[in-house]
């Protein structure tokens, strides 16, 4: 729309209107997303099943993190800022650069917040999250003992 609006020398607005109100169109943009092929739906599902199984004994002091995802329900304050991180320009996150993270600020405050008690991190399929390198990490650092 705005180039359209710059080709016809109007302000945006001005097209945003006409194509909602007189044209009854939606603007669409299309996006990339993961592609999710059979095996990955079944992995995500076999994956989701074995946390919830291992969730439902003493669900009540099991504590859940969450990576990259904001919690609706328990953030409620609006316009709640978290403390800001700082990365070098052009800094790419590969699985060595998340394993640095983890270790050095996640790892220490969960073990901080959860004072103790059990607790599980549930992260995406971001490539840095889901590398053989960082799975393996994960498991000698999270797994119950």
């Amino acid at each position: 729309m705005d180039n359209l609006a710059n080709e016809m020398g109007v302000a945006r607005f001005i097209i945003s209107l006409v194509v909602r109100k007189d044209l009854q169109c939606k603007s669409f943009i299309l996006r990339n997303r993961q592609l999710l092929t059979e095996k990955n739906k079944i992995d995500r599902k076999v994956k989701a099943q074995a946390l919830l199984n291992d969730m439902k004994d003493d669900c009540a002091d099991f504590l859940k993190f969450f990576s990259h995802e904001k919690n609706f329900i328990q953030d409620r304050k609006r316009r709640q800022h978290h403390d800001a991180t700082f990365f070098e320009k052009g800094l790419k996150v590969n699985a060595d650069s998340y394993i640095k993270v983890l270790e050095t600020v996640v790892k220490p405050w969960m073990d901080e917040v959860a004072a103790g008690r059990e607790y599980v991190l549930q992260q995406d399929s971001a490539p840095a999250h889901a590398a053989r390198k960082t799975q393996a990490w994960l498991f000698n650092n999270f797994s119950p003992a």
